[in-house]
C-alpha cells in the first residue's frame, strides 16, 4: 500500500509502529510510560462529550494508547509534550469550550489572541494560529497543561 493511498487510521497505525520500535531502541522509559488501549466504552464517552465523533486518526491513536500515564518522565512526544488520556482531553477541551464562551461565545476569539502575540504574552511560530478553544478543536497533547 502507497502512502498516497493510506487512510488516516492506517498513517497512525503505521507511524506509531515506527515511533514504538524507535522508542524501544531509544527512549524505553517514554515506551513505558505509554497507557494501554482505550476501550471502546472509554471512546465513545470521550466522542460524547465532544459532541461529535473523534477524527479516525486521533481515534486510532487513543485505541493504541490512551494517552501518556505521566507528563514529568520521557514521554513520546517531542519537546516535553505528552499524549492525553482520553479522560483528561475531554475535560481539557470542556475548559477550553468553556472559555471560548467566556471570551465571546461558541467559537474562538481569535482578536483576544492575537493581542496575546502582539503583547508578547504568547509566542507562536510558523503554521501555529493564535487561537484557543474553538470547539471544534480537539488537544491531544499538553505541555504542563497550558500548550496544547
Amino acid at each position: 500500500m502507497t502512502h498516497a493511498r493510506m487512510n488516516d487510521t492506517d498513517r497512525v497505525r503505521t507511524a506509531w509502529t515506527r515511533i514504538e520500535a524507535w522508542l524501544a531502541s531509544n527512549l524505553p522509559a517514554a515506551l513505558d510510560n505509554l497507557l494501554p488501549p482505550a476501550t471502546e466504552e472509554q471512546l465513545a464517552s470521550l466522542e460524547a462529550a465532544l459532541e461529535r465523533p473523534l477524527p479516525a486518526g486521533l481515534r486510532t491513536l487513543l485505541s493504541l494508547h490512551d494517552g501518556e500515564q505521566d507528563g514529568w518522565v520521557p514521554s513520546a512526544f517531542p519537546d516535553g509534550h505528552w499524549l492525553l488520556p482520553s479522560a483528561q482531553l475531554g475535560e481539557l477541551w470542556a475548559q477550553q469550550a468553556l472559555l471560548a464562551e467566556e471570551l465571546g461565545g461558541k467559537e474562538d476569539v481569535f482578536d483576544f489572541w492575537r493581542a496575546q502575540v502582539e503583547d508578547g504574552i504568547i509566542f507562536v511560530q510558523g503554521p501555529v494560529k493564535p487561537k484557543f478553544g474553538s470547539r471544534a478543536w480537539i488537544p491531544f497533547s499538553t505541555l504542563d497543561g497550558h500548550v496544547q
